[in-house]
């Protein structure tokens, strides 16, 4: 598992590197990291056994107010949609506090192909697109 304190593997709790509680929010195990982008992290975790998706977001003071909003308006739009195309909203949630403020959003996760990795693959033509 990854902690969501320190950021380093752990077998333990409390970390073993940190000594905190390695968990998200109390209930979130981080076992991989999905991607990492800017100011986004997304991680495959589990919850009571559950496979979820957790993307976190860190805050900085610069870009705080306008990524709160952001946030808050990508997880109101996703707790409303019902699709079986869409992953399912789960959670979303603060954690840390000052420079290490970061928001959660949690997803069901769907096992899949990365389309990434399907269009380094291989190529559709047209007609399989359409």
């Amino acid at each position: 598992m990854i902690c969501a304190q320190c950021d380093d593997p752990t077998h333990v709790n409390p970390c073993s590197t940190c000594g905190q509680d390695p968990l998200l929010n109390g209930v979130y195990i981080l076992e991989e990291r999905l991607r990492t982008a800017t100011n986004v992290t997304t991680f495959r975790a589990t919850r009571e056994g559950r496979s979820v998706v957790v993307k976190e977001m860190t805050l900085t003071r610069a870009q705080a107010d306008k990524t709160r909003q952001l946030f808050a308006r990508e997880a109101q739009i996703l707790r409303q949609i019902d699709h079986p195309r869409i992953p399912a909203y789960l959670d979303d949630f603060t954690v840390g506090a000052g420079k290490t403020r970061s928001h959660c959003l949690v997803q069901e996760h769907v096992e899949g192909i990365d389309l990434k990795r399907e269009m380094d693959d291989r190529r559709y033509t047209e007609e399989e697109v359409l």
